[in-house]
């Protein structure tokens, strides 16, 4: 069995139909703060008032720094000194 932690990084526009949305992880779920709606990582509301909604995605990611840094390695690194 595989024991390590996998991580995941998305992210949304946390607007829905003109709500702004604040979000808490509660329970081992993504819970929104104004309607108490459960949302899923792929940005869709599961539970709640708002079942069914969807939240805009945004371009991002998570990405290891030697895989960057190979196709520019001219980027300063911070914190690193001169």
């Amino acid at each position: 069995m595989n024991t390590l932690n996998r991580y995941t990084v998305v992210a949304f526009r946390r607007r829905v139909g003109g709500r702004k949305l604040d979000f808490l992880w509660q329970q081992n779920s993504l819970v929104d703060q104004q309607t108490g709606s459960t949302w899923s990582v792929l940005g869709t509301a599961v539970k709640g008032p708002l079942k069914g909604a969807q939240l805009q995605p945004l371009r991002g990611g998570m990405h290891f720094a030697f895989a960057w840094l190979a196709f520019n390695p001219d980027v300063p690194i911070y914190g690193l000194s001169q």
